[in-house]
Formats: structure tokens, C-alpha cells, sequence
């Protein structure tokens, strides 16, 4: 470029955003053609980047025109959070952590001490709770949300902990329970060796002449069997007793007796009705023989007992006595459920007695009925119906319900069963 263009300093000016340069006045006639062309380009590109740059600072000020509404809007915000800390501090005030943790100790020990006269006490609990938790100039504080405040489960921090029970208690204070033994049927001195063993107690002992019934065996007991006592309890107890005549002719059928203490309490005696024995030798005498003789008469039924339930032996057969089951024929007649609960047994070994010994009374099995098969037995024995003759008293109805076949089937069974059994 030639030396003769010069740029004039004097003639650049300043406004508010940006410069504008005006390009300084010179004879294009005394230039040649490539220079002209070069000066011209130059005022091209000069025009150029002016447009440019004043869009640019258009977009600069819409660019900052947001960003102070933005920032507007921070302010606004941050003055109702400001606001809401101020309500929150006002009605959730914070809390330091051990009070939070004091309260609650304090609340549990209340617990403890209303649960004491129950025997019950409050051990290790756990704790979850939500809060806001913050760093204050004066250390870390708690806020907890009140119940009727909705707050965003997110926005809370988690804080687990437990609260131990005192480490000076003893689990050793507390009352330990066992089971009470079934002593009902037993002598007194295997009873009282079964309570020792159980960690309890013989309590108030009560004697009753119960004819049915071995003396020195016991007939009752409280707290019953199977149920739950505290450790060293006792357990009352009451035994036969031998049959003592009294002044007056009649049997004195309860004396009330405290083993533990080795005196007699009157204020415990009660009587049962007993029919009146003549006196003299001759009803000592018959008294032994007639239980001699019932005793004769059941010994096959107690021996086929104890092949069946050896565990329970002599217990169950003075239940059963009592009860009216002398042999297997009375034993089908009670419902097992029933008879359970009455000697106070579990309900298997009524079911193993029925099916061992009532079994047997019926000597043609269901299957000498022609038609039926080890299927069809199987569900009429799952009902009860363990023979021919059980089969024959039924209705032809029941029959097609228990064994799932046609009412014509279950006629002919029935039919056939009745002459089986000989009561066609």
C-alpha cells in the first residue's frame, strides 16, 4: 500500500457502547487501481465488523436484560425463604441433638416404670427419625416437622439410633415360666418328683375319697395341665384318699389337707354324696372285692392300653374309668375331640386309642364287600367307617358322599355289608 494513506487520530469518537471509526478522507483519484481495490476492501470489512459488533451488543443487553430479571427473581425468593425460616424458627424451634435424645430416655423410663407391676419391662428400641438437621453458630441443631406439617420426605435427613436399657439390670431379675406338667393319675410322690423337675412347687395338697380312683393318686390339680406358671410357683394339688368312716356311719368323701405345712385346713373340706355303707367289717371287706372285680374285668382293656400308649400307661386308663370308658366298645362311642378335652390328653392319642383298639371290634374289614378297594376304604375309613357293620347301619346317602360314588353303588355295598354283618 502506498505511504500517502495515513489514519487520522483525531478522527475516531466514542459512543456509549461501541467506537466508531470513520474512514479519513483521500483522493481515490491519485491511487492505481490495485490500491483502490485494496482500500475498498478495507472499508468492507470495516462496515462488516461494525454490523457485527453492534449485534452483538444488542444480544450483550437482552442477555443482561434477562439476568436481572433472573436475579429479580433470586432476590424475591430468597426473601421468602428468609420469611419462611423466620415462621419455622418461630414455631419449630431447633433442638440440639442430646436434648432430643434425653427426651426420649426420659419417656421410655416412664414407660418402664408403669409396665413394672405387669412384668414387663422396655429393653433396647430403635429410632428412626426425619429431620432437618443444620450447622448453627452455636452447633448442630435438630428441626423435627410437627404432625400437621406436609414436608417433602426428600428434604429430610434420616437419623437412626438406639436407646439401651441400663446396663446395672440383671436379666436374672426378671421372672422365668415353665410349663406345668400333667399330674393327674400319678402318685403323689411322682407328682411331687415332676414338680421338682419342672422348677416348681407342691402347694395346697386337698384329699377327697374318689372310689374310682387308687388313694395317694392324684385326681386334680390348678393351674391345669399344659398351662404356664412362674418358676418355684406351687401347684395345688388334690389325691384320692383311702374311705374313712365317720362318727355319724357316713363317709367323709373330702378332707382338705396343706402337705406343705403338715396341718389340716377345715376351712378347704368339702364333701360329695356317697350312698351309705353298713358298718362294721363286712363293708370294709366288700368294698375291696367289688373293685377287685371291676379292676379283673378291665385289666385286658388296660393292658391293650398300654401296648398302644406305654408313654401315658396307668394315667389314662384312671381318666377313661372315670369318664365311663371301661372298653373298646365305649371308647368308639365318645368323639375324640370330646373325650381330649375331658381327660385333658392330646387329641393323637385319643385318635391312636380309637383306631388301635376300637378297630378291632369289627373282624370283617370293608374290603370283604365286593366293589370296594383300597381307594374307596380308605376314604369311608378317613370318615369313621372302619367295617362291615358300620357300613350297614348307614344311609345310602352318607355312603355316596363319604366315598365319592353313585347312590345305586352305596346301595349295594349296604346290602352286601348287612349280610356280612348278619343284620340283613
Amino acid at each position: 500500500m502506498s505511504s500517502w494513506f495515513t489514519n487520522r487520530a483525531d478522527a475516531v469518537r466514542l459512543d456509549e457502547t461501541f467506537q466508531l471509526t470513520e474512514v479519513p478522507h483521500v483522493d481515490a483519484e491519485k491511487f492505481e487501481p490495485i490500491e483502490r481495490a485494496a482500500i475498498e476492501r478495507l472499508v468492507t470489512e470495516q462496515q462488516g465488523s461494525l454490523v457485527r459488533l453492534q449485534s452483538d451488543v444488542l444480544e450483550m443487553r437482552a442477555e443482561r436484560t434477562a439476568l436481572e430479571r433472573q436475579l429479580s427473581t433470586l432476590e424475591s425468593e430468597r426473601g421468602r425463604l428468609q420469611e419462611r425460616i423466620g415462621e419455622l424458627e418461630a414455631t419449630r424451634p431447633s433442638l440440639e441433638p442430646t436434648a432430643v435424645f434425653s427426651n426420649l430416655g426420659a419417656a421410655l423410663q416412664e414407660v418402664d416404670e408403669d409396665l413394672k407391676g405387669e412384668r414387663y419391662r422396655v429393653d433396647d428400641v430403635d429410632f428412626r427419625l426425619k429431620t432437618n438437621v443444620i450447622q448453627t453458630d452455636e452447633g448442630l441443631r435438630m428441626h423435627l416437622p410437627s404432625l400437621d406439617e406436609s414436608s417433602a420426605s426428600a428434604n429430610l435427613s434420616e437419623v437412626s439410633f438406639r436407646l439401651r436399657a441400663p446396663r446395672g439390670e440383671t436379666d436374672a431379675e426378671q421372672p422365668s415360666y415353665v410349663d406345668v406338667p400333667d399330674l393327674r393319675g400319678v402318685p403323689y410322690e411322682v407328682a411331687a418328683r415332676r414338680l421338682a423337675s419342672a422348677e416348681l412347687t407342691v402347694g395346697t395338697v386337698e384329699r377327697a375319697v374318689d372310689p374310682d380312683t387308687t388313694p395317694g393318686t392324684v385326681i386334680e390339680q390348678f393351674p391345669d395341665a399344659f398351662s404356664v406358671a412362674e418358676a418355684e410357683a406351687p401347684i395345688d394339688l388334690v389325691i384320692a384318699a383311702d374311705p374313712d368312716p365317720g362318727p355319724d356311719g357316713r363317709t367323709a368323701e373330702r378332707e382338705t389337707t396343706n402337705e406343705t405345712e403338715g396341718s389340716q385346713d377345715e376351712s378347704r373340706t368339702d364333701t360329695r354324696e356317697r350312698a351309705p355303707r353298713s358298718g362294721g367289717d363286712a363293708s370294709e371287706d366288700d368294698a375291696p372285692t367289688a373293685d377287685d372285680d371291676e379292676r379283673n374285668q378291665a385289666e385286658p382293656f388296660r393292658r391293650a392300653i398300654a401296648e398302644v400308649a406305654p408313654e401315658h400307661g396307668k394315667a389314662v386308663v384312671d381318666r377313661l374309668r372315670r369318664a365311663g370308658v371301661t372298653d373298646p366298645e365305649s371308647l368308639r362311642r365318645f368323639d375324640p375331640d370330646e373325650l381330649a378335652a375331658r381327660l385333658s390328653i392330646p387329641t393323637e392319642v385319643v385318635d391312636e386309642l380309637q383306631a388301635e383298639l376300637g378297630g378291632k371290634r369289627d373282624p370283617v374289614p370293608l374290603e370283604e364287600v365286593s366293589g370296594i378297594g383300597p381307594t374307596y376304604a380308605g376314604r369311608l375309613r378317613d370318615a369313621g367307617v372302619h367295617g362291615v357293620s358300620q357300613l350297614a347301619t348307614l344311609d345310602p346317602g352318607t355312603v355316596s358322599d363319604l366315598a365319592r360314588v353313585s347312590t345305586g353303588r352305596a346301595e349295594e355295598w349296604i346290602e352286601q355289608a348287612r349280610r356280612l354283618s348278619g343284620e340283613s
